[in-house]
Formats: structure tokens, C-alpha cells, sequence
């Protein structure tokens, strides 16, 4: 739809108003009724909806339906949406006048006809003959109030169903007509759930007045629609709304149950207006609740005409979209599920879902479902229920909304890139539809991005009184995507590797009272004005909310535009720095290194961006370019080795970048980097300054940085003969009681055996110094002989006692022992 359509509305109308003055036809090119259909789902939907009619019903409720889209033509009214909402209402009026025995007629053709007689379908003759049937006086199935005689109880689930297909006015064929099976179904689902009401012993003209007072009810507006007149149809029309929702009714019942949420909340606020007005000094208040009102006076007009060309905009960015199949429903539902889930997480410190039981993006009818929940929450008002979304959540969608399609719809595509490097963090377009989506597993990643960085467009972007979008502040949003990019890069990355969802430790909380805070004290979103106004207790304080990992960057974070803030100069060394692939904005350690006299120097920090773009493979960013370099240069400051966190103990990885098994990802070098392992920091530091002060040439920084020439120590003999590495697997170096250290033979390079047991095919390390230092060679197929003892050619055995303390036996007879130096002495002469 045109959002300069000229768009008639009439406000609260109801069914039986408008077909006094038209008919109601249902157009061919419309879907068929599709809310009687037999699946759990579908049965789930039209249960509620009826069940939620009732209730209002019997409490004397409104109940608003939202849009319905047509055209006038002549004397009939041809709606494009709302299709399944009206026949519901149709079947509801149609069940309860008959079961009172009073109908609403008309006169028609000099007749007096049942009003509800000027509704009907022409989807296909079988549908429009079924309407007839059940409207018309002479013969029509409701002839002589056969309801009365109908059982409604357990037993008889079926028995409206089967008195009408085997009715003999009726005929077999009009089955195959999806609509009219619908319509079958509906009916026998009202028929139960209206007759649920009353305890057995009620009798039948208590059921009867009920119905009698229901109708009426319906008849008098307590069930209406907000009728919108497009003028003459266009394509468009038909298409836009056949493409959200084309077969199933799920997107009508999620915009009614999202709507009716609405429509409850704004009666708790009239109704709050009304209690205030009699109070004195409340005028603030009321002047607060009456803009909150009048900012969401055209909601629903919008989801249905403004928002829906956004989102089909990109259809053919929705994975589910094809030339001939273009359903946007999905996609605008999965983003309102994000929008909402996020700010019930805001409001009640935690994940709904929970971990393992997160809505999946195909399935729509959770989405139902879950607003749902807010719905009974509201009724209830139970202490233990979850609190329902309220007005502000409502405000806070239609802001976010206003923001994105004015800067999305039919406009170029924003890119957010660092102003120095030209580094990439994403496009408002790529963040917009990774969130409409469909994908097989729940992208925390992509909804934690997006909160972070729509709070900020929402937070520095002007509103008018009605909630229209008036300006929004362009000036600070690359450092913003900045911010929010190096974040979930990191936490994105850890996470997935420790097979931890982002949202363990609510993260959206986080992001919602920093973004809070953030807009208090800088209305234009400038993040160094922002971060420089923070205390380190501030930020202690905020990072208690935040998950694994994002509590580091943002500490790193605050530490950068505190040296961002000092000078051009650091700003954009900084940005150099963050725009190495490898790291990915994740740079604490170059800071942390350039450290002289207790204060981070631009000079050492400037060398080291060199240093450390010399570490990563030129052709392909995600590796170093010698991992094996590296490690010696580490192991020649000592024992750098992090947890590989594999079920059995003991178990240190020496850390790899070409990772060639898929359970390995733990050991990724980017883990040694990230300042969670500060213990081993210092390692890091000496091997990049030695680097540095090495022109960046890495036998060289080994040879300088070597403490010593003998063999004391298991890092000696790697440094030594760096071809024992071509054996080590990325678990790394196990740590044994019989014997210290090994490397684990299993699933390496180089495999000695396919099974799985280290005690028999590790390599001792110091064993494998021995083994070189007296001069034999390694041509890549050391045997499983290099466990804990060794048997030299002579004959005699040299075993390992401690990690740098061996034995010599002739036999069953000591011969020596001794270090390493010893021995080998004593065995170069034997």
C-alpha cells in the first residue's frame, strides 16, 4: 500500500452497522477462511480469540478487532484485510442469534431477510451457496432453533459438526471447499466453548437469554472495527496484504492479540485519567499519560500501512520470499518479537525463555503465544505472573519503527565504518533484516547488536507529541556502531566457542541502564563525553549485569576513549589498531604492552601495531602466519600454556590458529589475548616488545630472548627442536602424576594411533630432548617408545623420574642419574 493513499477511516463501526448500508463480499482474489483449520495451532488460536470474545462479553468489555482495508464499490464494501476477523464475528453473531432464536433481519427486496444474509464469500460458488445456506429463513440450516436439541459436552465434541454435514440441504461437495470447512469447525468450536460457560444444570433458556444478551451486545459495538476506505484498489493493495500471512491467520491473530494487549492498556490509562482528574495536584501526571495516549493514537494504522512498506521493501531480502511466494509476515513478526521480548527482559531482569527454550524464529504460533501470556498477565494481575508490556514498551516500538523506516525505506543504505581505516562494522539495512529472518537457531548476537545501537537512534532522534518521527541526530553514529561492534565481536566470538548464549548474565539489562544513562548525559549520543563523565565504581557497578567477556571489552572500551579523548594522534592509532581482522576491535593487550613509567606511550603503542599485523597470515586473516615461531618465542619467558577445558584434568593448550579439529576452538590464540587470562598477560607483553625491539623478525627475538643454553625445562627442549611441535594437537600439553608433561599424540598431525589413550602414545618432552641432544635424528615418525621410559640402542633404559631428573638402568642395575645435562653425559658414554 501507497503510504499517500487517501485513506477514509471510520472509526468503531461494527458488522452489523456496515451491513445495513453494504454488502460484505469477500473478494476471489482473497485467501480462504483459514481460522477453522485442523491443526493443534490453528485450534489454539481460534480457542483463545473466542474464549478472550466471551469473556469481554460477560464483562461487559469493548473489544476493538483493529483495521479492516477495503474498497466501496456501489453498494458493497470488498475488504483486503481483516478477512478472517470479520468471519469470525459473522459466525459468533450468526451462532448466538440463532441459538436465542431472535435474528437481526432487514428488508431486502421487499423481504425481510437475516441481516447477516449480505455477508458472504465469492472465493468459489461452494462458499457463497454455504453462506446462503446458513442465512437464509426458508432453508437454512438453523430452522426451528435446531441448536437447542444439539449436545455440546465432551462426549459430543463433533455433534454440531455432524447435524450440519449431514443436514440434507447440505451437500457433501461444499466439504472441499477449505473455507467452508473452516466455517464448519468455527462453528462447532463456538458451539463448545459458549455451552463451557454454564454448569450442566443450567437449563436451556438461561442459555438462551445469554446468547440473546451477547448479541445484542455484539450488535451495539462491544466488538468493533476501525473501517479504513482506500479508494479505488490498486495491485498493490492485494499483494501487500496477501503477503502477510498468505495462507494461515497467524499474522492476524499476532496483530490481534498484540492489539488487544493495546486496547487493555489504554482503558487502564483512560481509567487511571478519571481517578486522577479527581485528585488535586495531578495535572503533570494526566498531561503524561494523555501525550503517551495520543503517541500511539495510530498504531495499528501504521503496522498496516506506513510499517508494512518498510518491511516489503525488503521482501526479497526474507529467506522464505520468492518471486512467486512474497509473505512478509514472518519477517515483521520476527522483528516485533524482538522488540518486545527485549523490553519485557528490561522490565523484568530476565530471560523469558530461558536458555534452551528460546522461541524459535519458524514458528510463528509461539510468537502468538508468547504475547499472549502478557494478555493473561494483565487480567490476572497475579503477584507471580510476569508484569504485561505497558504503554511505554507500546511507545517504544512505534519510536523505533518511525526511526528506521525514515531512515530505511526508499533511502540509501547507511554504512557504519571507523573514519580512519575504512573498517566496516555493519549497514542499518544488514542489521534491519537480521532480525527478519528466518533462521533455524536464535541469533542473540544480532538482537543484542541491535538493542544496543537502536537505543541510541532512539535515545538522540526528536519525536513529535504523536510519536512521527521529527529529526535524529547522524553526528556520533560510526563511533556508536564502534562501540557496539567491538562488543559483540568479542562476546560473539568467546561465546561461541564456550557454548555460552550472550544472554547468561542478562546482557539486554546491561545495554538498557548504560544506554539509560548514556542519553541523560548527552543528549546527541557523543560517546566520549558519555564515557569520560564514568567512574570506574560506576562501571564496576554496571558490569555485575554484564555476560562473559562483555564486562571486559567494555572495560576496555572506557580504557580506549579515555586515551580517545586525550588526542587526535591516539584516536587514530587506536583505530588502526582495532581494524586488524585477526583481533577484531579486541586490543587490550597492545595497551597493556606499551605501558612505561605506569602510562600507556603512543610511540611503543605504534610499534606494536606493526608487530602485531606481522603476526597474522597475510592471506588469510583469521591464522597467524607461524604459529610455532610464536610459541617459542612465548615459552622463552616462560610457562604461557591457558586451560583447554577439556573433560579430563590437566589438560594445557599451547594455543593455535589453524585449528584442524572441530572440537579445538577453545584453543584459538585470540583466548591468550583476551585479557580474562591476565595471569598470563606478561607473557604476551615480553614476547611483543622483544619482537619490537627486533624489527618484527622473530628468529631473531628467539635467539635474543633465550635465557639460557642448556635444557632445564620442557620449554627448553620446544625452543630447542621446534620439531617436536609437528606432534602436538591443539588439547596441547597434558599434565600427569607419573609424568609432568607430555604432548598428547592424539588426533595430531602427525597421528602414531587412531584410538584414544594418552598414558600409552604421548611424546615426553624431555624424553624427546634426550632423544635429539644425543643425536639421533626425528624424521617424523617417532614411536610411542617416548612415554616415560626409553630404551637406547645399547640396551640400556633411561626413565624420567621428575620433570628435569632421570635414571639410567643397565637392566635391573642403576647406572647414574641425574639432570639433563647429567645424564645425557653419562649416556654419551655409555
Amino acid at each position: 500500500m501507497n503510504n499517500n493513499e487517501n485513506i477514509q477511516i471510520t472509526k468503531e463501526q461494527t458488522l452489523h452497522k456496515m451491513l445495513k448500508k453494504h454488502e460484505i463480499v469477500i473478494p476471489i482474489i482473497q485467501r480462504d477462511y483459514a481460522q477453522g483449520r485442523d491443526n493443534d495451532n490453528v485450534l489454539e488460536i481460534r480457542e483463545n480469540f473466542i474464549k478472550d470474545i466471551f469473556g469481554r462479553l460477560s464483562e461487559n468489555q469493548k473489544l476493538k478487532l483493529s483495521f479492516v482495508y477495503g474498497t466501496e464499490e456501489g453498494s458493497q464494501y470488498i475488504p483486503y484485510d481483516g478477512q478472517q476477523r470479520l468471519t469470525l464475528v459473522y459466525l459468533l453473531s450468526l451462532y448466538l442469534s440463532e441459538y436465542a432464536g431472535e435474528r437481526i433481519t432487514i428488508k431486502i427486496n421487499n423481504d425481510t431477510e437475516n441481516i447477516l444474509s449480505k455477508f458472504y464469500y465469492k472465493t468459489r460458488d461452494f462458499s457463497s451457496d454455504f453462506c446462503a445456506y446458513l442465512t437464509l429463513n426458508k432453508d437454512g440450516f438453523f430452522r426451528n432453533n435446531i441448536l437447542s436439541e444439539i449436545p455440546y459436552d465432551k462426549e459430543h465434541s463433533l455433534a454440531l459438526k455432524n447435524a450440519i454435514i449431514n443436514d440434507n440441504k447440505f451437500f457433501s461437495a461444499w466439504l472441499s471447499d477449505p473455507t467452508v470447512s473452516s466455517m464448519v469447525n468455527v462453528l462447532q468450536t463456538i458451539h463448545i466453548l459458549f455451552n463451557k460457560q454454564f454448569d450442566d444444570d443450567i437449563d436451556i433458556e438461561t442459555r438462551k437469554k445469554i446468547a440473546l444478551d451477547f448479541n445484542r451486545k455484539i450488535v451495539d459495538g462491544y466488538v468493533f472495527f476501525d473501517w479504513c476506505s482506500l479508494g479505488k484498489a490498486s495491485d498493490s493493495i492485494y499483494v501487500k496484504m496477501n503477503g502477510r500471512g498468505k495462507m494461515l491467520s497467524a499474522f492476524d491473530n499476532f496483530k490481534n492479540t498484540l492489539y488487544g494487549i493495546l486496547n487493555d492498556l489504554r482503558e487502564a490509562e483512560n481509567d487511571k485519567i478519571k481517578e486522577l482528574s479527581t485528585q488535586k495536584g495531578t495535572e503533570k501526571e494526566i498531561e503524561l499519560i494523555t501525550s503517551n495516549l495520543s503517541k500511539l493514537k495510530d498504531f495499528e494504522l501504521k503496522m498496516d500501512s506506513k510499517w508494512t512498506d518498510l518491511f516489503w521493501e525488503y521482501r526479497t531480502s526474507f529467506s522464505d520470499t520468492t518471486k512467486d511466494n512474497i509473505n512478509i509476515a514472518p519477517a515483521m513478526m520476527n522483528f516485533l518479537y524482538f522488540a518486545f521480548e527485549y523490553k519485557f527482559c528490561v522490565k523484568t531482569k530476565k530471560f523469558f525463555f530461558g536458555k534452551g527454550e528460546a522461541v524459535r524464529w519458524l514458528d510463528e504460533n509461539k510468537i502468538v503465544s508468547f504475547l499472549s501470556i502478557f494478555k493473561e498477565a494483565f487480567k490476572s494481575k497475579k503477584d507471580n505472573v510476569p508484569p504485561v508490556l505497558n504503554i511505554d514498551d507500546y511507545i517504544w516500538v512505534n519510536n523505533l519503527l518511525e526511526v528506521l523506516y525514515n531512515r530505511l525505506y526508499k533511502k540509501d543504505d547507511i554504512l557504519l565504518i571507523n573514519e580512519y581505516t575504512n573498517r566496516k562494522f555493519f549497514t542499518e539495512k544488514e542489521l534491519f533484516i537480521s532480525l527478519c529472518v528466518q533462521n533455524a537457531n536464535y541469533d542473540y548476537r544480532a538482537h543484542a547488536t541491535a538493542a544496543v545501537y537502536y537505543e541510541y537512534l532512539i535515545g538522540c532522534s526528536s519525536f513529535t507529541q504523536t510519536g512521527s518521527l521529527d529529526k535524529c541526530n547522524d553526528t556520533y553514529k560510526n563511533d556508536w556502531a564502534q562501540f557496539v561492534f567491538n562488543i559483540m565481536e568479542t562476546v560473539g566470538f568467546f561465546n561461541s566457542h564456550y557454548n555460552d548464549l550472550i544472554n547468561d548474565k542478562h546482557f539486554y539489562i546491561a545495554v538498557s541502564e548504560f544506554i539509560s544513562r548514556a542519553i541523560e548525559i548527552d543528549k546527541n549520543g557523543n560517546l566520549s563525553n558519555i564515557m569520560m563523565s564514568y567512574k570506574q565504581e560506576d562501571l564496576d557497578k554496571l558490569k555485575e549485569n554484564y555476560t562473559l567477556h562483555a564486562d571486559y571489552q567494555l572495560q576496555e572500551e572506557y580504557e580506549k576513549w579515555k586515551l580517545v579523548n586525550s588526542s587526535e594522534d591516539w584516536k587514530q592509532a587506536i583505530s588502526k589498531a582495532e581494524s586488524i581482522p585477526y583481533f577484531n576491535g579486541q586490543i587490550y593487550f597492545m595497551l597493556e604492552a606499551s605501558y612505561a613509567s605506569g602510562v600507556p606511550k603512543l610511540s611503543i603503542f605504534k610499534k606494536l601495531i606493526k608487530t602485531v599485523t606481522s603476526l597474522i597470515d597475510s592471506e588469510d586473516s583469521s591464522k597467524f602466519a607461524d604459529d610455532n615461531s610464536f610459541r617459542r618465542l612465548l615459552l622463552c619467558f616462560g610457562d604461557y600454556r591457558i586451560d583447554s577445558r577439556q573433560s579430563f584434568s590437566n589438560t594445557w593448550s599451547l594455543c593455535e590458529s589453524n585449528v584442524h579439529d572441530g572440537t579445538a576452538k577453545y584453543y584459538l590464540w585470540r583466548s591468550l589475548f583476551d585479557t580474562i587470562y591476565s595471569k598470563k598477560t606478561e607473557y604476551i607483553t615480553k614476547a611483543l616488545l622483544a619482537l619490537c625491539n627486533n624489527d618484527n623478525d622473530m628468529k631473531a627475538a628467539i635467539k635474543n630472548s633465550k635465557p639460557h643454553s642448556s635444557i632445564e625445562n620442557w620449554q627448553d627442549v620446544i625452543i630447542t627442536y621446534p620439531e617436536i611441535l609437528q606432534y602436538i594437537n591443539p588439547f596441547g600439553i597434558v599434565d600427569t602424576y607419573d609424568v609432568p608433561f607430555i604432548i598428547t599424540a592424539w588426533n595430531c598431525k602427525k597421528q602414531i594411533r587412531p584410538e584414544i589413550h594418552l598414558k600409552n602414545y604421548g611424546i615426553n618432552i624431555m624424553l624427546y630432548g634426550l632423544y635429539r641432544k644425543l643425536g639421533f635424528k626425528d624424521d617424523g615418525e617417532i614411536s610411542a617408545c617416548l612415554y616415560k621410559k626409553w630404551k637406547l640402542p645399547s640396551g640400556q633404559i633411561i626413565e624420567q623420574i621428575e620433570e628435569n631428573f632421570f635414571k639410567l638402568f643397565e637392566g635391573t642395575k642403576k647406572i647414574g642419574e641425574g639432570s639433563f645435562t647429567d645424564i645425557q653425559k653419562i649416556a654419551q658414554k655409555a
